[in-house]
C-alpha cells in the first residue's frame, strides 16, 4: 500500500471502471452486427476484441464494407441510451475528491473519441480529467502503453508515478508494458477476477470503497 500511497496521478479506464457502460455498450454492439447481417455475440465473444475501437472491431466481424454502417447503428443505440449509462456508485465522489486534492485524473479508454464525449459530456464531467485518451489518439491500443504514456506526460509526470486503473487484461498490460502500477477493478458485474489476476496487477480491487481505502481517501 505505501507504493500505491506515494503515486502522483491516477489514469482510469472508462467502461467496466468509471462508468457502468457495459450492459450498453454490449446490446450496441449487437444492433450494429445485427445491422451488418452478422448473428449476435455473446458478452464474452464481444469482451474478447476490446482493446481497438468500434469502428476497429466493427471492420474485424463484419468486413470493412459494412464497418461504417454497423457503427452508425451502434452509435444511435449509444445517444439514445445516456440514461442507462450511469457513474459507478462512489466514482463521481472519489474522482472529485482527488481533484479537489490536488491528484491529477485522466482517461485512457479503448473507445473511439465519438462515444467517449457522448458519455462525459451527458454527465458534464469533462473538467474533472487533467486528459482523456481515446482510441483515436493513439496509434498503439491497450494493451500497448502509448496512451498511458500520453496520460502521464499530459499530467507532468513520469510514467511510474501514475496508476492505472482498469477492469480488463489490456489496462493491467498497458501498466505493466508502461513501468506504471496497476490497481485491477473488479466491480463490474462482468469482471473476471480469474483473468485480471493472470497479469499480475499491483492490487485487485472489488468495489469503489475498496478503491477508496486503498487510496487513503477516507469515508
Amino acid at each position: 500500500m505505501d507504493k500505491i500511497l506515494g503515486k502522483k496521478g491516477i489514469v482510469f479506464d472508462l467502461d467496466g471502471t468509471v462508468i457502468d457502460s457495459l450492459g450498453v455498450t454490449l446490446e450496441a454492439f449487437n444492433r450494429g452486427f445485427e445491422a451488418a447481417g452478422a448473428p449476435r455475440l455473446d458478452p464474452v465473444e464481444i469482451m474478447q476484441h476490446f482493446g481497438p475501437g468500434e469502428r476497429d472491431i466493427f471492420i474485424k466481424v463484419v468486413g470493412a464494407q459494412k464497418a461504417d454502417h454497423a457503427y452508425q447503428v451502434s452509435r444511435k443505440y449509444t445517444d439514445d441510451n445516456l440514461t442507462k449509462v450511469p457513474f459507478f456508485s462512489g466514482m463521481l465522489e472519489l474522482i472529485e475528491q482527488l481533484t479537489a486534492n490536488q491528484i491529477p485524473v485522466a482517461i485512457f479508454t479503448g473507445r473511439g473519441r465519438d462515444t467517449t464525449d457522448l458519455i462525459l459530456n451527458h454527465h458534464n464531467v469533462t473538467h474533472l480529467f487533467t486528459s482523456i485518451i481515446t482510441h483515436d489518439e493513439v496509434d498503439f491500443p491497450k494493451p500497448a502503453a502509448e496512451g498511458l504514456l500520453k496520460s502521464a506526460q499530459a499530467m507532468k509526470l513520469a510514467a511510474h508515478e501514475v496508476i492505472m486503473v482498469g477492469d480488463s487484461w489490456a489496462d493491467i498490460q498497458a501498466a505493466g508494458s508502461a513501468g506504471s502500477l496497476s490497481i485491477a477493478a473488479a466491480w463490474d458485474l462482468l469482471a473476471n477476477e480469474a483473468h485480471l489476476l493472470k497479469q499480475r496487477p499491483t492490487h485487485l480491487v472489488r468495489s469503489v470503497a475498496e478503491l477508496r481505502t486503498l487510496l487513503n481517501l477516507g469515508e
